[in-house]
């Protein structure tokens, strides 16, 4: 749930789960991932909407990658020293919920927050979404949330 809030005013790391870490992950045959991969990521920044203050220097490029791979790591979504595997991980089902309830009171419906890409932070397909709605019989939270809209 933090990463969900955290990442509501974060563009950097909402567009670093979203646009770099979920592609890599699914997208890509990468097991393992160095903090030098992101430089062509960060280059990038800005054309999805991400502004600087200035050309980062090679030290800032550094710094912003190591922190991005120690956040996903912080959250379980990778391991290791230097070169950073990907681990199994499950977003928590009382956090997922949580997150279903919260794109339902934003006007949602069952297909809009299948689909949503916000999922991506949490290396979730919609697939996955829909299989773990079936799983979690969210029937009850679905009709919650209906109420709310």
């Amino acid at each position: 749930m933090l990463l969900w809030h955290m990442t509501r005013d974060e563009f950097l790391v909402r567009d670093f789960f979203i646009h770099w870490l979920y592609p890599v992950c699914y997208e890509s045959t990468a097991f393992a991932v160095r903090q030098e991969d992101l430089r062509p990521y960060l280059l990038t920044l800005g054309r999805r909407g991400g502004v600087t203050e200035h050309v980062w220097s090679e030290s800032t490029f550094h710094r912003v990658a190591t922190g991005l791979l120690r956040m996903a790591e912080d959250f379980g979504f990778l391991e290791g020293e230097v070169l950073k595997c990907f681990t199994s991980y499950e977003l928590p089902e009382r956090s997922f919920s949580y997150i279903v309830r919260l794109m339902y009171e934003a006007g949602g419906s069952r297909k809009t927050v299948i689909a949503s890409k916000e999922w991506r932070m949490f290396l979730m397909r919609p697939s996955d979404v829909e299989q773990k709605l079936s799983r979690l019989k969210l029937g009850k939270v679905e009709a919650e949330c209906a109420t709310i809209t």
